[in-house]
């Protein structure tokens, strides 16, 4: 499948100055006091190493001077037994208010995420591009960015020191100063290379990742597990997981072998640059053009500016892997929908049952050369039931999304009473539209009432008492002691496992409590039995006629009363009319379908 024009930019690099500034504006926009009071506990405990070094160090210069004296070596000593003290209580209030930062971050990041996934539409959710970017953000896009936060303050904490430190060295010791700076770029480099070549394995490992995943969530799913313990697929399953999850390890594993010289040899230059810096200051020392105390305060300097300026370099390195990713979460925030809303669209009006009208539509999904619908003409009226029959793949479903504008039609128009789709505000067209899929969904922990009602938003208790009893819902419900209030899924306290049928029946009522104008189920009792389907047939047909309704069904049975039925096949309607009308069509395709299927039942 070809990738969407709107997805394009999801791996578009982002600076990684853009994307501190992002975390920086959540971790404030959360709690602005808490951020702050990070920071500066962060710059306190290094000012006070920095303190406690300069105080060491005046006490050798008095110990080494003429005439030493406790009255000035005490106020020293007090101030360095403080200074040890401090850093201890400030340490764990810098863990504890960084641990919080992160914590809020990951609750923050993951409802932006979650936000924007239930804003886009189906058709990027459903492009391959977009899954592989999404698995990357939940594997490591979202831990990036915590990772980035922990960085983020890293760099607080050493960029303060080698602030602190290089004004202290420019004083002191420039030529050491520069040594320092020169040998500590290596570093930067290795690292650099290295997050570059993590980023590049991951990302090269991203689908096959995925798919064990996949493998993994059969495992954690009750009902796929159920499936796999009676089909006997769980050595299968695992043999695939332990597979791609080895050939991942020995991918990573050959890079840490392959890149251990690198790295050693990365070390050894901040090393000599210590070391020639240090015999610098001991010879002035052996000159006597320092004291020895200065000695011991520039030497605790030079490791101070030395360890953190490799910090700095090393994170900035580090950075790059972890910004791949945090990149791709800025950019999934920032994606726009394939089928976009119209701001300045027509609002439709969710009280009028519409009237649709197909013109020349035509449908091939994006990449491919081939029509999934071609040249379809028809029109659904208004307060009616329209049926789409037709094979497995005929194009009926395709048929649906445009209907309800998952895509637009590669050409041709569709109306709604006597306007342009496009030209609606989708939302408000998408507010007007009910839709039970063929692969639903019942939300376990959660009431049976709560499964049928939460989709409005609010209780009409008259309507949910109709919508429960048309649908048989009421009837199985009441021989639960709780009744409506019923926990749904077995796998928790107090909850009861439904049958499929039971689950199907609990969708419809959901989506009929949604009480829209134009209705779409995709195969609405197919997990029914006879009798209850035909007593939910008749209580749509004679008490929602105010109401379009397009319905697909492979039986025949279900779409006999339909006002009009529609057979499509190869992605052309090439059938339509009532029951009666096509029956008498001779050598008919759905005289020919209803017919073969009768045969069965008798």
């Amino acid at each position: 499948m070809a990738k969407l024009s709107n997805i394009e930019g999801v791996n578009k690099p982002r600076s990684i100055f853009s994307i501190f500034w992002f975390i920086i504006k959540l971790s404030w926009r959360n709690n602005k006091w808490v951020f702050s009071a990070a920071v500066l506990t962060t710059i306190t405990i290094v000012s006070f190493q920095f303190i406690n070094s300069y105080s060491f160090a005046q006490i050798i210069n008095i110990l080494t001077a003429p005439n030493p004296t406790w009255k000035l070596i005490i106020p020293f000593l007090i101030l360095i037994v403080i200074l040890d003290y401090l850093p201890n209580i400030l340490g764990f209030t810098e863990a504890s208010l960084t641990e919080y930062i992160d914590r809020s971050l990951r609750i923050e990041l993951e409802q932006l995420v979650y936000k924007k996934i239930s804003n886009l539409d189906i058709a990027t959710i459903e492009q391959p591009d977009f899954q592989d970017t999404l698995y990357q953000i939940n594997s490591r896009g979202i831990a990036g960015m915590i990772n980035i936060n922990f960085w983020l303050f890293t760099l607080i904490r050493q960029g303060f020191r080698v602030i602190v430190s290089l004004f202290i060295l420019f004083s002191l010791s420039k030529l050491g100063l520069l040594i320092l700076v020169l040998s500590a770029l290596p570093i930067y480099i290795y690292e650099s290379w290295r997050a570059k070549r993590l980023g590049k394995i991951f990302a090269s490992q991203t689908e096959t990742n995925r798919k064990a995943g996949s493998r993994v969530g059969a495992f954690n799913n009750k009902d796929a597990l159920i499936e796999v313990k009676f089909f006997g697929l769980g050595n299968y399953f695992l043999e695939k997981i332990k597979g791609i999850r080895l050939n991942h390890h020995k991918h990573l594993s050959k890079d840490d072998v392959q890149t251990i010289p690198l790295y050693a040899g990365s070390q050894l230059f901040p090393q000599a640059g210590i070391l020639v810096s240090i015999v610098a200051v001991i010879s002035d020392v052996i000159k006597g053009l320092r004291p020895i105390g200065t000695l011991s305060f520039i030497w605790s300097t030079l490791w101070s500016f030395s360890s953190g300026f490799q910090s700095i370099l090393r994170s900035i390195g580090r950075l790059e892997e972890h910004g791949t990713y945090a990149s791709k979460l800025m950019n999934m925030l920032e994606l726009q929908p394939y089928v976009s809303e119209n701001k300045n669209g027509i609002a439709y009006d969710s009280k009028i049952s519409p009237v649709i009208e197909f013109k020349n539509v035509s449908f091939s999904y994006p990449g491919s050369e081939s029509d999934v619908l071609k040249n379809i003409n028809t029109i659904i009226s208004a307060n009616s039931e329209t049926a789409l029959v037709g094979l497995n793949g005929a194009g009926k479903t395709t048929l649906l999304r445009l209907l309800s504008r998952v895509y637009d039609p590669t050409s041709g128009d569709i109306f709604v009473n006597g306007i342009n789709l496009k030209d609606y505000s989708l939302s408000s067209w998408r507010s007007a539209l009910g839709i039970m899929l063929q692969d639903y969904t019942v939300y376990q922990d959660e009431t049976i009432k709560e499964n049928i009602t939460f989709a409005q938003g609010k209780e009409d208790l008259a309507f949910f008492d109709k919508v429960a009893i048309e649908t048989g819902v009421a009837e199985y419900a009441k021989s639960y002691t709780d009744g409506f209030n019923q926990m749904i899924g077995k796998e928790y306290r107090g909850g009861v496992e439904l049958s499929k049928g039971q689950k199907q029946k609990l969708v419809l009522a959901r989506t009929l409590y949604q009480n829209h104008p134009f209705l779409i189920l995709d195969e609405p009792t197919a997990a029914i039995d006879a009798l209850s389907e035909d007593y939910i047939f008749k209580a749509l047909r004679n008490n929602h006629k105010d109401q379009t309704r397009v319905i697909i069904s492979h039986k025949f049975s279900n779409v006999r009363d339909a006002d009009q039925i529609i057979l499509i096949e190869h992605g052309t309607v090439i059938e339509q009319g009532s029951h009666d009308e096509l029956m008498k069509i001779k050598k008919g395709k759905y005289k020919e379908l209803f017919e073969l299927q009768a045969e069965g039942y008798k």
